[in-house]
């Protein structure tokens, strides 16, 4: 891992616990994993304000392109939950592959997938894009929220 641990975008961070705080009852195996994976990557990841996070990091609205090991490459939008859309190549980052990419940066290897069936790509570019998640936190309850770093 690049920078040593997962980095959020505090915004992205906020966006996708309220998210999982509305949703929490999944009632089928494959969403239940995903939203775990999610878990912990949230709360293991350092939260940074906008003017900190490093251009490498795949976030909300990131175009990312992936390399698998047979040089295949793949190329899509993370966005929130509800605006994926596969012919547009926007994917949730509930998903499988967006909660297991979220934080990481250009170069990092991720595995995605069921247990089984896991698949390996190396991250090989980043794009920010210019639509951003934008919400509005207290300091107190941002603190209860991010896990102490």
């Amino acid at each position: 891992m690049k920078y040593g641990s997962l980095i959020l975008e505090k915004n992205d961070f906020l966006m996708t616990r309220k998210f999982m705080k509305q949703n929490c009852i999944w009632e089928d195996y494959i969403h239940t994993g995903v939203l775990e994976i999610l878990d912990l990557n949230l709360n293991n990841a350092v939260v940074l304000d906008e003017g900190q996070m490093p251009s490498d990091i795949v976030r909300l609205y990131s175009e990312v392109t992936l390399v698998g090991s047979s040089d295949h490459q793949d190329s899509f939008r993370l966005v929130p939950p509800g605006e994926e859309d596969a012919t547009t190549n926007q994917i949730s980052v509930t998903s499988s592959l967006g909660a297991s990419l979220i934080g990481f940066s250009k170069g990092d290897r991720i595995t995605y997938g069921l247990p089984g069936s896991k698949i390996s790509f190396t991250i090989e570019k980043v794009k920010q894009g210019r639509q951003k998640v934008k919400l509005s936190i207290s300091d107190g309850d941002m603190q209860k929220m991010v896990p102490e770093q």
